[in-house]
């Protein structure tokens, strides 16, 4: 199979250390369970995040929409009583172009045709040539099956982490551990991909399923 799409990178950053750091207090915890009790009972926090999400929409660096997202969460806090301070600050830009991608060849092919792939390039990607990248696919489900390719397999090629969002462990209430499985691939794909010579990364999609949500108006 060949596939033609935009490449792009991601850049990773260590979590912080917390080691060697004091306990918390028994007050302190109790404190942060009346918070965390308070907070499951009232639907603020998720009403935020559904404007936040649907009524300002993604929030890149530098974007009109990042700081409509600044001017609401002020907003929000003055209301809250909190006093707020709005200070200027650099940031990185980026401006997402136009994405596309197709399946040009694959086994059983009828003649004359391409499939398309529905995607969208990380933020932060590097643009592609004018005339694209067409190479050929190399699918591994899982580090593991990236560490077992032969020497030079990748190299030249795109590479495609076609891991799949756990729906079983999400389902039993482990949703945040299972996206965390699924989106390890796009944090550090990018870079193990260009460690073994690939020109390129395709990553599965990260999520669950899709639910619907109020939007509030």
């Amino acid at each position: 199979m060949r596939l033609r799409f935009p490449s792009w990178g991601f850049k990773t950053r260590s979590p912080p250390d917390f080691r060697g750091q004091e306990r918390w207090t028994p007050e302190q915890l109790a404190t942060m369970e009346k918070l965390r009790d308070a907070a499951m009972k009232d639907s603020y926090a998720l009403d935020e995040l559904r404007y936040l999400t649907y009524n300002i929409g993604p929030r890149i660096s530098g974007s009109p929409q990042a700081a409509a997202a600044v001017e609401r969460v002020a907003s929000e806090m003055r209301a809250l009583g909190a006093e707020v301070k709005l200070e200027p600050a650099k940031v990185p830009h980026w401006v997402r172009g136009v994405e596309t991608a197709e399946v040009v060849s694959w086994a059983g092919q009828a003649p004359e045709t391409t499939q398309k792939v529905v995607l969208t390039a990380l933020g932060g990607s590097v643009a592609t040539p004018a005339e694209g990248i067409t190479a050929e696919v190399v699918v591994v489900d899982n580090w593991r099956q990236l560490a077992a390719l032969p020497p030079g397999a990748a190299k030249g090629k795109i590479l495609l982490f076609n891991h799949k969002f756990d729906k079983e462990e999400a389902a039993v209430g482990n949703g945040l551990s299972a996206y965390g499985d699924a989106v390890a691939y796009r944090g550090g794909g990018p870079s193990a991909g260009a460690a073994v010579g690939a020109i390129a990364v395709l990553v599965r999609s990260a999520g669950g399923r899709i639910t619907a949500c109020r939007i509030r108006e």
